[in-house]
């Protein structure tokens, strides 16, 4: 099966200890919680990640019909610890990936992701049967995806929840998914009954930006590649991506980043963080 060249978009985040010499998160630092995850739990996340030419789009796969759709939105909940729909511990908010045709046949829905490179990679699972979830991967965009694993632990075969950790280090078929170069990602569900993606955690090597040069947001700012504006005199604090302080200003409504090197730099201001590029 071929993906279809997906759009890169502004990819930055927080800063971790790791292998590489750094380590970043493929989303906002905005929108992961202290471990480094992000939840599928409301719609302005939905909105901002998944859908045609965004990080994560979304396929009903070869298993095509609404029943079977793939949908994204905060209000699917999810199978609980005890094995139940909005059961003990449900989580609610999902990716929810279509139906297959059989118990055993990779054709239902499935989320495509384009990784700038791959230092981590983990999904956590929900549904009230059981699951078969599939990960595939190529370095390659004009070339067939490899299957990676299939339910590689037994927990994966069963129903309720799962937290599928550490897939960047699974190697099938020649195919080593950690990778420090680009690669395209699928996750894809290989049973007869819907599959939940509640979060994820993805990581990279990479902080990339694709011309993402003005930014207007619901956050009380704007900027537009090299001045930022507050709506009224806020407190604005300017981060690395590796998490240093660049700069502080207090009861500010508005800061120069002429000075600043090209790259992507996090902004907070009052409480409110966004990811900002700098093109000088």
């Amino acid at each position: 099966m071929k993906l279809k060249l997906l759009t890169m978009i502004v990819l930055s985040g927080l800063f971790t200890a790791s292998t590489y010499a750094q380590e970043y998160n493929l989303f906002s630092v905005a929108d992961v919680d202290a471990n480094g995850w992000i939840w599928f739990d409301t719609q302005a996340k939905i909105d901002k990640y998944v859908g045609e030419g965004k990080l994560i789009e979304i396929y009903d796969g070869m298993n095509s019909g609404s029943e079977v759709a793939t949908i994204a939105a905060d209000t699917i909940k999810g199978a609980g610890t005890d094995k139940l729909y909005a059961g003990t511990d449900h989580k609610t908010g999902a990716i929810r990936l279509g139906k297959s045709s059989g118990a055993a046949v990779a054709n239902g829905g499935f989320i495509e992701m384009k990784l700038p490179s791959c230092v981590t990679f983990a999904v956590f699972l929900s549904s009230v049967e059981q699951m078969r979830p599939c990960l595939y991967a190529t370095k390659d965009i004009e070339e067939d995806f490899v299957l990676v694993k299939s339910y590689p632990f037994t927990a994966l075969t069963s129903l309720g929840q799962y937290q599928w950790n550490n897939m960047q280090d699974l190697v099938g078929n020649s195919t080593q998914f950690k990778s420090d170069t680009e690669i395209y990602v699928q996750v894809l569900n290989a049973r007869s009954a819907f599959l939940n993606i509640h979060g994820m955690k993805v990581t990279t090597s990479t902080p990339t930006s694709t011309g993402v040069k003005e930014i207007s947001t619901d956050k009380g700012f704007r900027f537009n590649g090299s001045l930022l504006t507050a709506e009224e005199p806020s407190n604005i604090t300017v981060y690395s991506l590796t998490g240093s302080t660049l700069a502080y200003k207090k009861a500010a409504t508005s800061m120069d980043f002429s000075s600043y090197n090209k790259g992507v730099y996090i902004v907070k201001v009052n409480d409110k963080c966004e990811k900002i590029v700098v093109r000088n």
